[in-house]
């Protein structure tokens, strides 16, 4: 359950910082100068909700609409800055059009989550349950939004105010300044009160049946009396009072199994029809809202295994479980391959050819053979190839990328070596660096080369120049707080991402950038390897132990997933999103799988 507050303090007339808060859900930060700023903004401020919640367009839409319409009303304030929160069920949405900052207080860390570039970009990102979000204005004030930033672990929505207020009172001749504190808390399950049925009370019903018994036996009594047949002795009175207690205990106990069997009618029957609507929701929701169809088909299994526990033998119950088992993979979008379609062994192009990894660009696929570093190219669409180099020209070669018609090697002892795919010709383009740390892989991107450095945790960028490339630049800024020891694979898509241990890491214009995997049916267990396209909204992340290939959003927004026996052992693949194909290395053996 989220849980917002918003604190301002230091307005003045020609000076102004605000924060709104609309339906627990968006929050808005404006400051600006000028003549009655105050005023102005304000009004602005209390306009909005009606305009973002009233629109039927796509929230992604909604949002640039509103910043829109916000420079529009305020054209006239100077300095106008805006950022702009919103969060729907777990994704947090964030719009900044001026000098704001947006932390992230996660499990202990704090991160940014505006990089330095990001005014202008919609940002999202999934978040998990007691995450802390603060929003605020960063006009001179660091020391204050940092001291913020300490106590966020500790600050809670109820005192944030007055947490603020303190700060504010330490500080003198402040600027404006505004924030808001999103706590994202889970909601406390509610347990009703344990109900123990009560004993069966005798009711008028149950008295009339009682004495029925009774007026029954005793005229039995006294038919048997008035024949001499026997005589009425203390010992039979107290046999008839114990044959009586029992009669009564009998049919107390046939009203409370019937009572029970009722109530377990009515939870079974509760349960059912809470399975089938949730399930018919999923259906619906399947291609429109990917999110909410998986939220709904857990509620459906969740639902149908509490009616099942209930009445395990029901036809009803039983074929609509078997509905939800056949109809969960197209609602969650899950595609099972049962034949691999061999694209191409590698013993055809040389008998002892041994490849680990591969590269694709423009419907090519690059092979290093690091054992014989021998280097092959495939053409995929005339299932053509060529081998390119050899160890004369590559060296002691460990990592190839694929760029265009240009394929970039590097080589311990020789350090880059470029080789022209047209004229097979290879030109060492960069020497080795004696200030390079440990070189795990290499990626080109625009004609540039990207050397992952995973001791000095840096990424190293070479640009074409007239003479060949220039020297070495820096991609991570200074400042960045980045450990990539360990990192092992590169890709790159305007934006640069790393694997490290199984956790993909983002950023963009050399600054760590937000990024948090959320919708999957099950988590990830392992990243094994993932692939960026950069001309189309999607990554593919490679799940080993659960035999399947993800495919996300580039925010991290579960889409689909491939799933098979093949990807528990394959050694790397490459997508070729113009043309729909999956590549999969396995056993030195290449498949290749249709992408709807």
């Amino acid at each position: 359950m989220l849980k917002f507050a918003k604190a301002i303090g230091a307005n003045t007339d020609l000076l102004t910082a605000q924060a709104f808060i609309y339906q627990s859900s968006l929050a808005v930060l404006l400051s600006g100068e000028g003549d009655d700023v105050f005023i102005k903004i304000r009004q602005t401020g209390l306009d909005l909700e009606e305009e973002f919640f009233s629109s039927q367009e796509p929230y992604a839409t909604r949002i640039p609409q509103i910043i829109e319409k916000i420079n529009t009303q305020l054209s006239a304030v100077v300095n106008l800055q805006v950022l702009l929160g919103f969060w729907q069920g777990d994704v947090l949405y964030l719009y900044s059009t001026g000098e704001f900052k947006a932390y992230l207080l996660r499990e202990g860390k704090v991160s940014e989550l505006i990089p330095p570039d990001g005014k202008g970009q919609l940002i999202s990102g999934f978040v998990k349950d007691y995450d802390k979000v603060l929003l605020a204005t960063d006009q001179g004030l660091q020391e204050l939004i940092y001291q913020s930033v300490d106590l966020l672990a500790e600050s809670k929505t109820c005192s944030f105010e007055e947490e603020l207020g303190m700060y504010l009172l330490k500080a003198e001749n402040h600027p404006p300044v505004a924030a808001v504190l999103i706590d994202n808390q889970p909601e406390k399950t509610i347990l009703e009160p344990n109900t123990i049925n009560p004993a069966p009370q005798i009711t008028v019903g149950h008295g009339q049946m009682t004495a029925l018994l009774k007026k029954r036996l005793l005229e039995r009594l006294r038919l048997i009396q008035s024949n001499h047949t026997i005589f009425l002795s203390k010992k039979i009175k107290v046999l008839f009072g114990v044959f009586l207690g029992c009669l009564l205990l009998v049919w107390i106990g046939l009203s409370y199994l019937n009572t029970q069997n009722t109530q377990k009618e009515t939870r079974f029957s509760k349960a059912y029809s809470a399975a089938r609507e949730q399930y018919s929701k999923a259906q619906n929701l399947k291609d429109s809202d990917p999110q909410g169809a998986k939220q709904s088909l857990d509620e459906a299994k969740k639902n149908m295994t509490e009616a099942l526990k209930i009445k395990p033998k029901d036809i009803k119950a039983q074929e609509l479980k078997k509905e939800l088992d056949s109809g969960s993979n197209e609602i969650l979008k899950v595609v099972e391959i049962r034949d691999w379609p061999l694209y191409l062994s590698l013993d055809l192009i040389k008998s002892d050819l041994f490849v680990k990894k591969f590269s694709f660009s423009l419907g090519k696929l690059l092979l290093l053979d690091e054992k014989q570093k021998t280097l092959v190219v495939v053409d995929t669409s005339k299932k053509t190839n060529q081998i390119l180099a050899g160890q004369t020209q590559l060296g002691d070669a460990s990592f190839a990328s694929l760029n265009a018609n240009s394929a970039f090697v590097y080589s311990k002892d020789k350090g880059v070596v470029k080789v022209d795919l047209i004229n097979s010709k290879s030109t060492p383009v960069v020497k080795p660096d004696d200030t390079w740390g440990e070189i795990s892989d290499i990626f080109g991107f625009a004609g540039n080369i990207y050397l992952l450095d995973s001791i000095k945790s840096q990424i190293w960028k070479y640009v074409p120049t007239e003479t060949g490339y220039s020297n070495k630049f820096a991609y991570l800024k200074p400042g960045q707080k980045v450990d990539l020891a360990g990192a092992k694979k590169l890709n790159i898509d305007y934006s640069v991402w790393v694997l490290k241990e199984s956790q993909i890491l983002k950023f963009t214009a050399g600054a760590g950038d937000f990024f948090s995997v959320g919708g999957l049916d099950k988590p990830i267990s392992e990243v094994s390897g993932f692939v960026v396209p950069e001309d189309i909204d999607s990554m593919y992340v490679l799940d080993r132990p659960n035999n399947r290939v993800v495919v996300l959003k580039k925010n991290g927004q579960y889409q689909s997933q491939i799933t098979g026996d093949k990807f528990k052992d394959a050694d790397d693949f490459a997508v070729d999103s113009g043309g729909k194909k999956l590549y999969l290395l396995e056993g030195n053996k290449i498949y290749q799988l249709d992408l709807h």
